[in-house]
């Protein structure tokens, strides 16, 4: 099992050494923190392939953190419907509160959707998830990831897979 962090600076190859390091065999996770990332690497994977394979999954950041990390776990228990991209108004809510994160539409406040899975003590049930499901996880824009996001991702390195993050110096 592999775990690699690299650090280059911008334009110097780290999302082609993702797509470079795919293949038809084993299962990928792709994680990039903007969408419009997520549409350089479907770019690069359907230039290298002809086609999008199915044994390559790519995520942005918050489609990956609400679909794959909360809903099979928190959903159904609190109700949600989706995700909030606004500033939480209640700053000073305490955790224990539904208001620190979730709004009165019953969406997500997205800035604290890794808290609430790290609160939850769910966050050992979504690395055995990525483990069951994928050889390999690769997570692009790492620079971008901080915070709550940040101490997730600490979380999910512990997974039993070959993992590559990569990032720009800042």
């Amino acid at each position: 099992m592999d775990k690699r962090v690299i650090f280059a600076v911008a334009g110097s190859g780290k999302t082609t050494l993702i797509i470079d390091n795919l293949n038809l065999e084993s299962k990928f996770l792709l994680v990039t923190y903007t969408t419009n990332n997520v549409h350089n690497l479907r770019t690069g994977i359907l230039k290298k392939f002809g086609y999008f394979p199915d044994n390559v999954k790519l995520y942005s950041y918050y489609s990956f953190l609400y679909g794959f990390c909360y809903r099979p776990f928190l959903h159904s228990a609190l109700g949600t419907k989706g995700i909030n991209y606004e500033q939480n108004p209640f700053k000073f809510a305490k955790k224990n509160e539904r208001k620190y994160f979730i709004d009165k539409s019953n969406r997500l406040y997205s800035s604290r959707i890794a808290k609430l899975i790290i609160e939850q003590d769910v966050a050992k049930e979504v690395v055995a998830r990525i483990g069951r499901y994928y050889d390999f996880l690769f997570i692009d824009e790492i620079q971008d990831f901080a915070g709550n996001d940040f101490n997730l991702l600490k979380e999910i390195s512990k997974a039993n897979l070959n993992q590559l993050y990569v990032g720009d110096f800042f």
